[in-house]
């Protein structure tokens, strides 16, 4: 079997005819086989899936189990040579599925594939082509002050900004609501971190497959509308609370073994005011993100 696909729902019923009409129209001609896990939604999401798409392997879980513990449990009956993680509130453009496909192909080097994920108005999502962010990188981010990494730097910071979007480029890290992996990849590194609750796990999970010898790609002939954060949005808080714990998880994991304690405590505080700083003005940025 050539893919496997994953959707790990979470409240996003609205969202499911649109995901499943573009994604079947992408999987014609593909031997493929399609898994949709419900983090206990209860929103008639999985009845909808069972009566409009019969063929796709449903698993209910009866609690949110968070994005990572759910896509694993799929993950490990998945039969296919490539695994697309795709989240619900998704569109993908005709040929996506085809063009990431072809391109993870072309090398057995390559073990991640991106495809450049646009908003429902059609600009670019910028953190579908990103570095794994060092501090300073992740500092400049999280203060919303990417303008000013070109002052000290020439590499576009995060979300690689001085990178053609229109062009196939090697990135650090690709946007984990639309992922295709090798299956080898999995058996080289092992799962996504079911550490990660929700954000973090696809930073995660790349930096793991680069150490491991694998490229990520991102693929720009391959087009995802991503309705974005719209399950976060449901849950505000706790989206929030999950953003800051996945960047002091991803932090102590993968940097504070390698730094100065002084310098890991600098991080550790940025990191609480920053979390203290959009609970507070969290109820004057309606509709915005995590973070």
């Amino acid at each position: 079997m050539n893919l496997s696909v994953v959707i790990v729902n979470w409240k996003a019923k609205e969202y499911l005819p649109g995901c499943f009409d573009s994604l079947m129209d992408n999987l014609a001609g593909v031997d493929s086989e399609v898994f949709f896990v419900d983090n206990g939604s209860e929103d008639g999401g999985t009845e909808w899936v069972r009566t409009r798409h019969p063929a796709v392997c449903v698993i209910e879980n009866r609690i949110n189990l968070g994005f990572s513990r759910a896509n694993n449990l799929a993950i490990r009956e998945a039969r296919g040579e490539h695994v697309l993680l795709l989240n619900p509130d998704t569109l993908l453009r005709p040929g996506a599925v085809k063009n990431m496909m072809a391109l993870s192909d072309e090398s057995s080097s390559v073990g991640i594939v991106g495809p450049r994920i646009e908003y429902p108005d059609g600009t670019l999502f910028p953190r579908c082509k990103r570095a794994i962010p060092e501090v300073g990188d992740a500092l400049f981010y999280l203060f919303r002050a990417e303008g000013l990494r070109g002052i000290f730097s020439r590499n576009g910071g995060y979300t690689l900004d001085h990178l053609d979007p229109r062009e196939v480029h090697e990135v650090g890290a690709v946007s984990g609501s639309c992922m295709l992996i090798k299956r080898s990849v999995f058996s080289d590194i092992g799962f996504l971190d079911e550490e990660f609750f929700l954000y973090g796990e696809d930073l995660d999970f790349c930096l793991r497959a680069k150490r491991a010898g694998w490229r990520v790609i991102y693929c720009p002939t391959a087009v995802c509308i991503h309705y974005h954060g719209e399950s976060s949005r449901k849950r505000r808080l706790r989206s929030t609370l999950d953003f800051y714990r996945a960047m002091r998880t991803f932090y102590r994991k993968h940097y504070a073994p390698f730094r100065h304690p002084l310098v890991n405590g600098v991080v550790e505080v940025g990191i609480e005011f920053k979390l203290l700083l959009s609970l507070f003005t969290m109820p004057l940025r309606p509709g915005r993100r995590a973070g």
